[in-house]
């Protein structure tokens, strides 16, 4: 099946976009492996050398466990965002702007992968962002609008996630916006576990 992972797979890194194929429906996988592995996909357990079969229709995520006896990693893989260049600039602008504060992101910026697992360091209490984008976009982040050319910080200390929303006017009479929404999250903070 031509499924691209997005970014490719490291055992490290937990968020992924997969690319569909308009005709591709479901996805068989079939994976040969002895115990104590255990491994699940979309809930089903995989069971070594026989094929699972995955349906993709509507599918707006896809977790996939995998536990080794010691300890289990999730992966959770969402459909790539179909972005126009403008919106892409806007959350590369965002993602930058947290790297640039001394946040560590599990992968780099890519404008189809919607979600990013990040360690932020006790030190950091914000991140300043100052983005530039035309009257034809919206931004918002955790709710509070953006102003085009004008700092916005945004607050590391209370909240583990950070949710950007990105609006795009479409042409057409009585279009509704195309509306993207990237997120930043640091598990360790989001269950207490602050180092």
């Amino acid at each position: 099946t031509n499924i691209t992972l997005v970014p490719s797979f490291s055992e490290d890194t937990t968020q992924y976009a997969i690319d569909i194929p308009d005709d591709v429906n479901e996805l068989t996988v079939n994976l040969e492996f002895e115990a104590p592995l255990e491994i699940t996909v979309g809930g089903e357990t995989l069971v070594s050398g026989q094929d699972l079969v995955v349906d993709l229709t509507d599918v707006q995520s896809l977790l996939v466990s995998i536990n080794d006896g010691t300890e289990t990693r999730v992966y959770t893989l969402r459909p790539a965002l179909e972005v126009s260049t403008e919106v892409a600039a806007v959350g590369s602008g965002v993602v930058d702007a947290i790297k640039d504060a001394g946040i560590t992101l599990d992968s780099d910026f890519d404008s189809r992968l919607g979600s990013y697992t990040a360690t932020i360091p006790d030190d950091v209490d914000e991140v300043k962002v100052t983005l530039t984008f035309d009257s034809t976009i919206e931004v918002s982040i955790n709710g509070e609008d953006v102003t085009s050319e004008q700092e916005f910080t945004i607050d590391t200390s209370s909240d583990p996630t950070y949710t950007i929303t990105i609006s795009e006017e479409q042409e057409g009479e009585g279009v509704d916006p195309k509306t993207v929404i990237y997120t930043v999250t640091d598990p360790a903070r989001t269950s207490g576990e602050v180092s």
